[in-house]
């Protein structure tokens, strides 16, 4: 691994640990959608079973879920 190598690799891991951190600062009903969805690769229509809410409510919680980590992530 040369210089510039490790200094990328530092960098994306610091990265990823802002998104971990950012992502553990949602509020549970927007978290819990988000990993589901983005993580977990549940379709919509799967996380609204396992939590009971409509598919609407997926599909809003996961717009608002990106747009907060989206305004979170643009500070860093």
């Amino acid at each position: 691994m040369t210089v510039g190598e490790g200094v990328e690799n530092a960098e994306l891991e610091s990265r990823i640990q802002q998104l971990r951190i950012s992502i553990l600062h949602l509020p549970q009903k927007y978290r819990e959608v988000l990993v589901l969805v983005s993580f977990e690769a549940k379709s919509y229509e799967q996380a609204a079973e396992i939590l009971n809410i409509p598919i609407g409510t997926v599909r809003s919680r996961i717009s608002y879920a990106r747009g907060l980590l989206r305004e979170r992530l643009e500070d860093l």
